[in-house]
């Protein structure tokens, strides 16, 4: 193979890395940055056919949203929701859309950009994944989101698909830089999920098989979202209102009902 291509799918920004016979690396570039934010934008009022949002994918779709003279549609974090069993399909401004299509959207977008600068980048990809995605119970939650990412990333182009554990990938560039022997705990602290990998790696100078022994990857579902949401019901909400008291006419004080406060990613509301 002349090249090779890597992607980091990640829930708040995804990266992509062209990797070259000479072992250079060398990033997409996105405007001025090198991250592509993992959102979608629905604009109802820039449709392009009658019944069709426009949908706008990556940083633009950040500069749509807040330039919006009407409200659309934002979304998040969608890759944490690949093991949810119940969120099969959703409806944005009267269409229907799978969690797979709107992932689709994003990564058809990234890949876009990347060939204005690397060319066509052909069927063949190696992901990132977390050791377990966020909300799995078992092997088979994680078989679940692992082929729903699989269907997504064949919605952009890409038929040959390799998954790597996040943090073991990490672990490779760091060996890059070692002259010695040694072992190493890689945590990749995302925004979905948490992982942790302990891996044996050989030095730099060791061509013949540098990356030695994984001895063991585990992760947990909690991260970025997990902190935020935590910040805003507990520091944000307050401020709003939230756990406030009102006097009854007949001089009773009681809570203030709670309200949908709508703090999730993807566009689901949950309970305050």
């Amino acid at each position: 193979m002349s090249q090779a291509i890597g992607l980091d799918f990640g829930t708040t920004n995804c990266a992509l890395a062209l990797a070259k016979p000479d072992r250079t690396v060398q990033l997409a570039q996105f405007g001025d940055t090198s991250t592509f934010r993992s959102i979608l934008y629905f604009d109802d009022e820039e449709s392009p056919a009658k019944g069709k949002p426009r949908i706008i994918a990556g940083p633009e779709a950040i500069e749509h949203y807040l330039n919006a003279r009407s409200p659309g549609r934002l979304i998040q974090s969608m890759k944490s929701y690949l093991a949810s069993r119940l969120f099969n399909k959703t409806q944005i401004l009267g269409r229907t859309y799978t969690l797979e299509d709107l992932i689709g959207v994003i990564l058809r977008a990234l890949r876009k950009a990347a060939e204005e600068q690397f060319g066509n980048l052909g069927t063949t990809l190696v992901v990132g994944r977390p050791v377990h995605f966020n909300g799995t119970k078992d092997d088979s939650d994680n078989d679940f989101a692992l082929n729903r990412l699989r269907a997504a990333l064949r919605k952009a182009g890409f038929e040959d698909v390799y998954f790597l554990p996040e943090p073991v990938a990490a672990a490779y560039k760091y060996q890059r830089q070692l002259d010695h022997d040694e072992l190493v705990l890689i945590a990749d602290f995302g925004g979905g999920t948490s992982d942790f990998s302990l891996v044996h790696l050989k030095s730099s100078s060791n061509r013949i098989q540098s990356l030695t022994e994984v001895i063991g990857t585990d992760g947990v579902g909690i991260a970025g979202d997990s902190f935020d949401s935590k910040l805003v019901r507990n520091l944000v909400a307050p401020m709003l209102g939230l756990g406030s008291m009102y006097k009854t006419q007949f001089g009773k004080v009681l809570p203030v009902p709670n309200c949908s406060l709508n703090i999730s990613s993807a566009g689901i509301t949950y309970p305050s």
